[in-house]
């Protein structure tokens, strides 16, 4: 009996020190010019582990990570990537953030466009299918 109890208080103290081990980061991602919401910008957190998580409809974004010290990266197509370094997570408090991304212009090299006159009325398969249209009246 004495064995069951203390394996049923171990398991009760190793389930509640595993939750305090967690921290929460969340936060907002918004244009830094015209304070737009941001949606599908992923956010990365390098420490231990890559671990990760994508904004949603309001540029909103949560995640519970283990406790310790993260490196941040924000990226998304056509904004410069956005790096923040020595994100200390506690498990008492949720770490809020406001991350505001820079638009990134991109020139583009020029495309070409070639255009031949071959233009072929009928094929082999089916010569009698063809009809000739004129402007003639």
């Amino acid at each position: 009996m004495k064995r069951l109890i203390f394996i049923l208080v171990a398991t009760m103290l190793s389930v509640q020190l595993n939750a305090q081990t967690l921290g929460t980061v969340s936060g907002t991602v918004k244009d830094k010019n015209t304070q737009e919401e941001l949606i599908g910008v992923a956010i990365q957190f390098f420490g231990t582990d890559t671990l990760g998580v994508v904004t949603g409809e309001n540029g909103s974004f949560s995640i519970k990570i283990p406790v310790g010290k993260y490196n941040l990266k924000a990226s998304f197509i056509g904004y410069e990537v956005f790096e923040q370094y020595n994100l200390n997570l506690s498990s008492g408090n949720a770490l809020l953030l406001q991350i505001e991304l820079d638009p990134k212009s991109q020139a583009l090299e020029e495309v070409v466009i070639n255009a031949g006159k071959s233009v072929r009325a009928t094929d082999m398969v089916t010569p009698l299918a063809t009809q000739k249209l004129t402007a003639e009246f």
